[in-house]
């Protein structure tokens, strides 16, 4: 009888003491139609109930609310957009929004400024390969002349940058990422670096062009991506606590990186194709 009650105290506890708390988060701009497709039914589905395709961002979003759903709060989300991970940290740090709902690289956050959740990709785990037309692969199948032809990359994907420019690779600032697929399109670019897709022959088709990787190379990306939250205030401190909560739930029962699996990031199909290494001499333009 005594243990009955003292359960029953802390179930009523727990009742008072469990919030409704409404946070502002961070996601990219050209994906927020997707999230919110997604969503319309049920705001928060379980991400084996949603086709995921190849939309990372979308799987992030889910993976940072099913997070909170084993929370004892109760959260409203609301989605701010943004161009870039510069604007969107920016406005974490200013207290404009609260966290970002996609995963930021570690070495991109002031870590005595913001914190930082349990790891979404842990280091190494992140692969793209270096995708182009069917019509170029055909032209160009030695690394030697991979490295001659033109890559789009934003400067602002440093990783990306740091791993091309290293290894010698001819290399073309592109601000935006649509355009990048239009000028492949029309032949002022022959390759991109994109993460793999989960078809079997890694084919990604992006703003209506398949483009496809060269074969046996891939980017290894050594650093570790995570939601950012800025905890100068209560909700702050609480979210990072759920987040935290939460998240090692769903990494325990597979389900973060069954997600990644699903949309090809993690992808066996590569796992022995070698990491791009660096050389001495680069060329960029």
């Amino acid at each position: 009888m005594i243990r009955f009650y003292f359960s029953l105290l802390l179930l009523v506890s727990a009742y008072v003491d469990a919030k409704h708390i409404t946070i502002n988060v961070g996601t990219y701009q050209d994906h927020q139609a997707a999230i919110k497709q997604a969503t319309t039914n049920d705001k928060c589905p379980t991400l084996s109930e949603v086709d995921l395709g190849e939309n990372q961002v979308l799987t992030e979003y889910l993976i940072f609310c099913n997070a909170l759903k084993y929370s004892d709060n109760t959260y409203e989300i609301l989605l701010s957009s943004y161009p870039n991970n510069g604007r969107m940290l920016n406005d974490v740090q200013d207290k404009l929004i609260d966290a970002t709902a996609i995963g930021i690289w570690r070495n991109e956050v002031e870590i005595d400024k913001l914190a930082i959740s349990p790891a979404l990709f842990r280091s190494n785990e992140f692969e793209k390969g270096l995708y182009s037309t069917k019509e170029v692969l055909d032209h160009i199948s030695q690394f030697q002349a991979l490295k001659s032809a033109v890559t789009l990359v934003n400067q602002n994907w440093y990783h990306d940058w740091e791993i091309l420019e290293c290894a010698g690779i001819k290399l073309m600032h592109v601000g935006f990422y649509e355009q990048m697929f239009n000028m492949i399109k029309i032949g002022r670019g022959q390759f991109v670096p994109i993460t793999f897709g989960p078809e079997t022959n890694l084919e990604r088709n992006q703003f209506g062009i398949s483009l496809y990787p060269f074969p046996n190379y891939k980017m290894v990306f050594r650093d570790s991506t995570h939601f950012v939250i800025n905890t100068e205030n209560k909700i702050g401190e609480i979210l990072l606590a759920d987040l935290q909560s939460g998240l090692r739930k769903l990494r325990d029962k597979g389900a973060i990186v069954d997600a990644y699996h699903r949309i090809g990031i993690i992808n066996s199909a590569v796992k022995d194709w070698q990491p791009i290494q660096c050389v001495t001499s680069v060329a960029t333009f």
